[in-house]
């Protein structure tokens, strides 16, 4: 099916006077949504939980897409609807890809004129009070209400070739969509459940394995090589569980002490068996060493900060143990990334390291006014729980566990 979408596009060039100009604008363009019946994509999993409404996911070509149910015969697409507005705002539910408001935001920033000055465009607009409460952003609203893209006699000479590389961008993020009985589905992560004490009393909840991942449909990699992972990647008090394993989820909390919460029980319902995968164990190796990472990360920070200032400071011989094992652990997470197989490397220095760690004790870290524990309480706890977890129970690790909930 071809659909019509008015995406955002940064153009650049030059003011009457020669100075370097940019302005973000909108542009309409055709995209090609692939159709496909309930026999072509059928449903693969339901999840149901306490106050949210079913989610539907088909699969099709091995992939899942999460039903956008928006209460329209047609036009999803068109300006102003559900669809149109989470993909550039954003919805965690249901976008786990970038939405608009990122891309815009980032390419922005990243603009230079031809002497490689940063050539600035304003992609901002003040919220009003309705806009703000809704959660819209400032880059979304400027979005939204940019100007239609003309043929302006101050376009480059580039002109074509910066629209043709935002009809990319549009063109990858509408590829996440299909269309099934006529009703949107987007690409999705697997849904799981999440053994939860964030909110307070332990919980089994419903999550997804975005968690593992910043995009559905790419990997996405930081500056030293580590994959981004999802915007809870690094919280305490959680541990994930395959679709297909809630009750492994409820032997693990009676084995570390918490008492669940009596409450609806969450449920995954799984109608085809390959729509599930069983990598958990794996994923949650490699996110615990990445807690631990993060943690001794900020160590390293301030002792370069502190040898940047001239601070004499002499480095502690267990922190340059600690900084030295984080450098192994990172290595073995890299080689990971690279093969996709097991994770015992991986697991050998995690475990290791977090021995380390609980040796050491407290190391406080000053950021501004605040200080506190880069080796809190709370993450040795967590790094406990893994370990029972991932059965190494021949490993002695005196690691208190972050909640005393009693049985």
């Amino acid at each position: 099916m071809r659909v019509k979408f008015a995406h955002p596009v940064i153009v650049s060039g030059r003011n009457p006077d020669g100075s370097p100009k940019a302005e973000l604008c909108r542009m309409e363009s055709e995209f090609e949504v692939p159709e496909y019946t309930w026999d072509d994509a059928p449903v693969a999993l339901v999840a149901s939980g306490l106050s949210r409404p079913s989610e539907y996911f088909h699969i099709h070509g091995n992939k899942l897409y999460k039903a956008f149910p928006d209460g329209k015969a047609d036009g999803h697409f068109a300006a102003g609807g559900q669809l149109f507005y989470s993909l550039h705002n954003g919805n965690a539910r249901h976008v786990h890809f970038e939405p608009f408001y990122e891309t815009v935001d980032r390419e922005a920033s990243r603009l230079e004129d031809d002497s490689g000055y940063a050539l600035r465009v304003n992609v901002r607009r003040d919220l009003l009070k309705r806009e703000a409460k809704a959660r819209m952003r400032e880059v979304t609203k400027a979005c939204l209400n940019a100007p239609m893209l003309r043929k302006w006699n101050w376009l480059s000479p580039d002109a074509d070739r910066e629209i043709e590389n935002w009809r990319s961008i549009a063109a990858e993020k509408i590829a996440n969509i299909i269309l099934v009985k006529g009703v949107p589905s987007l690409r999705a992560f697997e849904p799981c459940y999440v053994l939860n004490t964030t909110y307070g009393a332990p919980q089994i909840q419903i999550d997804s394995k975005h968690i593992y991942a910043n995009q559905v449909h790419m990997v996405d990699k930081q500056d030293d090589g580590l994959e981004i992972l999802g915007d809870d990647a690094t919280q305490l008090g959680r541990h994930y569980f395959a679709a297909s394993d809630y009750e492994g989820a409820v032997a693990f909390a009676n084995t570390i002490g918490w008492r669940l919460v009596p409450s609806q029980k969450p449920d995954i319902r799984i109608l085809k068996e390959d729509a599930v995968c069983d990598d958990f164990d794996v994923q949650e190796t490699v996110r615990h060493a990445r807690l631990l990472l993060t943690a001794i990360g900020t160590i390293e920070f301030q002792e370069r900060t502190r040898k940047n200032s001239e601070v004499d400071t002499n480095l502690d011989s267990k922190v340059a143990d600690l900084l030295s094992g984080a450098k192994t652990l990172k290595d073995e997470v890299l080689s990971w990334q690279s093969r996709r197989d097991e994770v015992d490397g991986v697991r050998r220095e995690l475990t290791r390291l977090a021995e380390q760690a609980r040796e050491y004790g407290s190391i406080p870290i000053v950021v501004g006014r605040s200080k506190f524990d880069a080796l809190s309480s709370g993450l040795k706890g967590q790094l406990g729980q893994f370990v029972l977890r991932s059965d190494q129970a021949e490993v002695s690790l005196d690691i208190p566990m972050a909640r005393g909930f009693s049985r």
